[in-house]
């Protein structure tokens, strides 16, 4: 539609309706209407709902009309309005099921084809009747610019503004909540029509519901901007207008058609409400219009699975707040009745995966919302096992929600699955698809060889395997996720132009918080730093792998019980003073612990501190983690600590005094609590990791701010980890099957096995019988290579160690990625696992502990910096981890160094000049000491450093007391001080003795 210049929303509105009633684009023309044909009353037009009638069904109208005479259209008009508006009734499922009148049923909506085939159902829906009326009189006091019927229902409402005019879609907004009252006929809640929209020259807004100055209003619009720049509202288009999607997509008789039929349905939740005082458990009702980009993505991939069946993947980036739930509901309806162009199924059976223990509650209910037949859906909960899942595949159940954990018992189970065509949909597919457990989905549907069909041997049965778990012809996986890991983006993303693999749908996070169904987490971002002093408490001075020790140390501090309480101190305080007041004092707040010993002791300090404030009032600490801990002598367990059962905890959270919940690796994905308003951060976070804890807090409802204070990071590695997946996300770099091939080359190098030897150990394994001379003769194979292993040098083991580990997890994912028809390859995979088993990396003094070696002194916690709602530039390219094997050398180092590196972290600072000249005092002085120069020529490095640190002591240090005075009083009075130092400079020092002494 070629652009015109609009004096005024009556033009606007002129043009709609000559949009509607003229079409030039192909599309069917709806039929002009006038307030006239409008009976207020009922909602209706009641002259083309008996016009569709008459024609679509003329037995049940000659029916009616002997019956009721002269007063049949009114009946008809009567039975009508009543299914709308009665107790459990609703315009959608009038439209849907019709009505009866007496021994009679009408039926007023005939449903889309789902097949080409069909084509009696295709001329019914070619006998709908859809019109458009303007300046519709609601009420005597309401005009509506625009009602759009379906023979004669009213089942939209449309209020246009211009902005020629100074007038935008919020005025027509304003207009909808000040002017529009929720019982006028028209506008009643689920008996009215279905959608309100809200629009002007540039965007399109929607409602299902009018609730005075509460409604609230949605985003319909199509987002705009590629790629980083993507966010919300719509494209400018050169010679259109930005909201014509309405009426050359939306208003057109095939999508308000399949919107009707297939999408919208009146959704049940159960919903706490306060009444007296009390919170009570109240069913609350809503009708559910699809947004934009579900209808979007659904018809989009529907359009891609029609041409290309299943031979391909599809990654679906939707942010939180996008509705996932309930477009993974329409899209598994929609695949289950997919045609191709003959009439035939294309899906047979759409399994909707989870990866939760327990299926999402949620999503069982809006799939079961959705009308459907008896028998087309199974949902296998908690009480399901796996040998449910098998019977419902086996009996071709049309639509399966599980989980993933039942799929790997059923691989060598299922019977009947060969020449079927499966759509899996992935709910959470960055965790859900790793592994074994993603390569038994496909297993298990895949097209295999029946037994019977020849004589099957090892070589036989390693390819049904390799055939098995990668891309099947016969399966098409379709993963949601809102932060897509490199693998997920391998298995599933599609080819852009640039060759990166890329998401096949999007709805990103900038355009959620932008139109406002989450929120922005960073906004209020407050960091703290915890000072301390790190003190050797034993006389020794011990090697230990740094960073192993260093870990140890960082797990002290984080258990110290002065840190804890400290730290217990400040969230509680801040919660008290800036969190609880939220939303009417129901504000909560998670405390994201390191360790269940750390989530513990948390719990405990916090009832301390609360029991020693007198707050006990106004707030309640919660815990969540998984076993049992021993600690502090005791055995602690969650119900233990809670008094409640595990399954009990998320409602018991919900209550207005259990306002706290301290977790340990619980709750930090797919925990969707709302009122969550604060998150007190006491754990490193970083990548994907950290995007989905601190989402935990996105759930947007009025009146809510929010608020993460973190002990560990910092808001600038959070920006970092968002920018990931602001926008969207693409596979920077990719890992080829070659890479495979050759990181199994390096392994080989150290002849660990021979190619016969891992021949021979199939050839074995592969016995129908297995003796225990086999057994023994397996084993000695596997002895062979330890012994090959034991014979080179720790680093050497430690290296290549790495290699085969990645060796094994690599060929796991390849495999699902790309087809490898290799069973030589396979053979070693298998071979190189169990042999990791049967290897000793030295790896036994990790066990040691500093808990009797080290304390810490001084704790303090500052806060260093507050960052409010900082610039998320997006930087959507993600790498595979590299292949690349090489293990960095942990090396040895004395507990002193290793504490003086963290000591920089929490409290020592030196002035650089000053220690910089005492330094060099002491290495000027160390190099000229003809004692040392003899010690240093006769021994190794090692045997040198103990006299060195005697003749710094003695000699070196007070020797040059008067050139840097407050540095060499902290040398003499602080041992750890001095040892930092004093390990700092002794290799170079050696290293000099040594050459001048030899020169000599």
């Amino acid at each position: 539609m070629n652009w015109r210049k609009f004096m005024d929303e009556k033009d606007y509105q002129r043009f709609l309706v000559k949009c509607l009633t003229e079409r030039t684009d192909g599309h069917e023309p709806f039929l002009l209407r006038t307030n006239a044909d409008y009976c207020r009353n009922y909602a209706l037009d009641k002259g083309l709902l008996v016009k569709f009638l008459e024609s679509t069904q003329p037995d049940a109208m000659r029916e009616l009309s002997r019956v009721y005479k002269a007063k049949r259209d009114e009946v008809i008009a009567q039975a009508v309005n009543l299914s709308c508006v009665s107790q459990g009734g609703s315009l959608i499922h009038t439209l849907k099921h019709g009505v009866s009148i007496g021994q009679t049923h009408i039926d007023l909506f005939n449903p889309p084809p789902d097949s080409s085939n069909e084509k009696t159902v295709a001329a019914a829906w070619k006998k709908n009747i859809f019109s458009v009326a303007r300046e519709v009189w609601a009420s005597d006091g309401e005009i509506v610019d625009h009602v759009i019927f379906v023979n004669g229902l009213a089942v939209a409402t449309i209020e246009m503004k211009c902005e020629a005019a100074k007038q935008t879609y919020q005025n027509a907004i304003r207009q909808y909540r000040e002017d529009r009252s929720p019982e006028t006929r028209l506008f009643r809640f689920k008996a009215g029509a279905l959608v309100h929209f809200a629009m002007d020259l540039n965007e399109v807004w929607m409602t299902t519901r009018l609730e005075g100055g509460k409604t609230n209003f949605i985003p319909f619009n199509r987002g705009c901007g590629e790629g980083i720049e993507a966010g919300k509202g719509n494209p400018v288009v050169k010679g259109h207008f930005s909201t014509e999607y309405m009426w050359e997509d939306i208003l057109t008789r095939e999508t308000l058609s399949d919107i009707i039929s297939r999408y919208v349905f009146v959704e049940k939740k159960e919903k706490k409400v306060k009444v007296k005082g009390k919170k009570l458990k109240r069913t609350v009702e809503s009708v559910v219009f699809p947004r934009y980009h579900q209808l979007d993505c659904v018809r989009k991939v529907l359009s891609d699975i029609e041409e290309s069946k299943t031979e391909k993947n599809y990654l679906i980036m939707h942010s939180a707040g996008s509705g996932k739930t309930n477009s993974i509901a329409w899209l598994a309806h929609r695949l289950a009745n997919l045609h191709d162009k003959e009439g035939c199924n294309i899906i047979d059976t759409v399994i909707v995966v989870t990866d939760r223990v327990v299926v999402d509650r949620q999503l069982q209910r809006a799939v079961l919302s959705l009308d459907h037949r008896n028998g087309e859906i199974y949902t296998l909960g908690e009480d399901k096992t796996s040998a449910d899942l098998r019977q419902a595949l086996e009996d071709g159940t049309k639509i399966v929600a599980t989980t993933i954990q039942k799929f790997p018992y059923i691989v060598d189970s299922v019977k009947a699955l060969a020449g079927r065509r499966f759509a899996v949909i992935i709910d959470e597919a960055h965790s859900s698809t790793s592994g074994r457990n993603m390569q038994a989905v496909t297993m298990a549907m895949g097209k295999r060889a029946k037994p019977e069909e020849e004589e099957r041997d090892a070589e036989d049965m390693i390819r049904d395997i390799l055939k098995g778990v990668g891309k099947q012809p016969n399966v098409t996986m379709l993963a949601f996720t809102a932060t897509p890991k490199p693998h997920t983006l391998k298995l599933f993303g599609k080819d852009g132009l640039d060759g990166k693999k890329e998401p096949f749908h999007i709805y990103s996070m900038k355009q959620a918080i932008e139109e406002g169904f989450i929120r922005d987490v960073l906004e209020n971002y407050i960091e703290y730093k915890t000072f301390c002093q790190i003190v050797k408490t034993i006389a020794e001075d011990p090697r230990y792998k740094q960073r192993k020790a260093a870990g140890k140390i960082k797990r002290i501090l984080a258990l110290h019980d002065v840190n804890i309480a400290q730290r217990t101190a400040v969230i509680v305080e801040h919660f008290r003073e800036f969190v609880r007041p939220l939303l009417g004092g129901e504000a909560k707040a998670m405390v994201v612990t390191s360790s269940r010993e750390e989530a513990v002791k948390y719990r405990l300090a916090f009832s301390k501190y609360i029991s020693k404030m007198g707050y006990e009032l106004e707030m309640k600490p919660l815990v969540a983690f998984t076993g049992t801990v021993r600690t502090l002598g005791q055995d602690f367990t969650e119900p233990g600590m809670n008094g409640i059962s595990e399954a009990a905890l998320v409602d018991e959270f919900d209550e207005d005094v259990n306002n706290v919940l301290i977790v340990a690796n619980k709750y930090q994905t797919g925990f969707d609590q709302p009122k969550l308003c604060a998150m007190y951060v006491l754990k490193k976070l970083s990548g994907v990791n950290a995007v989905q804890t601190l989402s935990r807090l996105n759930r947007s409802v009025p009146g809510k701010t929010t608020f993460v204070l973190d002990f560990v990071n910092t808001c600038k590695e959070m920006v970092k980890a968002f920018g990931k997946y602001y926008t969207g996300t693409v596979l920077a770099d990719d890992v080829t099957v070659q890479a495979i091939y050759d990181l199994i080359a390096e392994i080989e190098v150290w002849s660990l096995w021979t190619v016969a030897s891992v021949e021979r150990f199939w050839e074995l394994n592969a016995s129908r019988q297995m003796t225990d001379a086999k057994r023994a003769e397996i084993e000695s194979l596997f002895a062979a290579s330890r012994r090959a292993f034991e014979n080179l040098d720790e680093a050497q083991q430690k290296d290549l160690h790495l290699k085969m580990r990645k060796f094994v997890k690599w060929y796991d994912f390849m495999v699902q990625a790309t087809f490898l028809d290799d069973t030589l390859l396979y053979k070693k995979r298998t071979f190189v696992d169990l042999l990791l088993g049967h290897l000793d990396t030295g790896s036994g003094g990790e066990g040691f502990s500093l808990w009797d070696k080290v304390d810490a002194i001084g704790f303090r916690q500052e806060k260093v910096l507050e960052t409010h709602s900082p610039k998320v530039k997006s930087k959507p390219e993600i790498s595979m981890p590299t292949l690349d094997a090489v293990s960095e050398e942990d090396e040895k180092e004395r507990l002193s160094k290793i504490i003086e590196r963290l000591n920089a972290t929490y409290g020592v600072n030196l002035d650089p000049n000053v220690a910089g000249k005492g330094v060099a005092q002491i290495i000027a002085k160390a190099e000229q000491d003809e004692e040392l120069r003899r010690i240093a020529v006769a021994n190794d490095f090692r045997n040198f450093t103990l006299p060195f640190d005697d003749a710094a002591k003695k000699r070196l240090i007070i020797e040059s007391y008067e050139q840097s005075e407050d540095f060499y009083n902290l040398l003499l009075s602080n041992e750890e001080a001095r040892k930092t130092v004093l390990d700092s400079i002794a290799r170079g020092v050696y290293e000099k003795l040594r050459r001048d002494g030899i020169t000599k």
